[in-house]
């Protein structure tokens, strides 16, 4: 009496078998109907109001005793059709929470929470949320691809501006690059310091960002990614790394500003 698909579509087990009845059997009273499902009555007079909300069945009230009827099994199509949108709804909530969900748990065993996001909007999400943790310091190693893609260099550029007024300290190490020159004199007010290495020996195809346990690393070549890692062993020992290369390019960033601003 199609029950199990009635059931499927999305009726109960007690709308599906009133709702077949009076497919099969035509109008009857709630009594009849009981009889036939065996189903307590008070129960009855709940799953027909259900019923008729959903447009399945129509109760007739021109006979002494009120009459059920089935309605046409097209308004069925609507429960398939809501069933459809709380699916892709709990597939978009799925989306928005399993990175963070997965992360959590992660750290917790003691894994690495990684995620991956995809071109300029990936890197823009990862920036949102550098900008929701709100560091007071981060350390960053600027990537030599970075001025060949227009689209990455937009979202690093609105970037540096919503860390100016976030009061974020930048520290940068940067290959020798064109653009240097150019922002150099606004270092200071926008709260970033620099060490610059000679891009012979210093050729960086990828963007790397540190702060608290966070490691995030950029590629500017297609396919673009970035990549972040939450960890506090990785972090800390690419932290130690930034800090050994900081110390020891001093001197040798002095050199490059001299010849920047000659």
């Amino acid at each position: 009496m199609y029950i199990e698909q009635l059931q499927s579509i999305g009726l109960t087990q007690n709308q599906s078998s009133i709702y077949g009845t009076l497919l099969e059997r035509g109008a009857l009273s709630a009594s009849k109907i009981q009889r036939r499902v065996s189903i307590d009555r008070s129960l009855v007079y709940v799953v027909l109001n259900e019923l008729i909300s959903l447009q399945l069945v129509v109760r007739d009230d021109t006979q002494k005793v009120a009459l059920f009827r089935a309605a046409s099994p097209a308004s069925l199509l609507e429960l398939v059709q809501k069933k459809e949108s709380a699916s892709e709804i709990a597939k978009n909530a799925y989306d928005s929470v399993f990175h963070q969900l997965q992360q959590s748990f992660e750290i917790q065993n003691g894994q690495p929470g990684v995620r991956f996001y995809a071109g300029a909007s990936g890197l823009q999400a990862f920036y949102e949320k550098l900008n929701k943790d709100r560091p007071k310091e981060i350390y960053l190693v600027r990537s030599t691809h970075v001025e060949q893609r227009a689209d990455m260099n937009a979202v690093v550029i609105k970037q540096i501006e919503k860390q100016i007024q976030l009061s974020i300290k930048v520290n940068v190490i940067t290959p020798t690059l064109d653009s240097i020159r150019e922002r150099m004199p606004t270092d200071p007010v926008g709260l970033i310091e620099r060490r610059i290495i000679d891009r012979s020996v210093f050729e960086t195809g990828s963007q790397i960002v540190i702060y608290n346990n966070i490691v995030a690393h950029t590629t500017y070549r297609n396919p673009t990614v970035t990549t972040v890692i939450e960890h506090e062993d990785i972090a800390g020992t690419l932290m130690a790394m930034f800090s050994i290369i900081w110390k020891k390019t001093a001197i040798e960033t002095k050199e490059h500003i001299k010849k920047y601003t000659s």
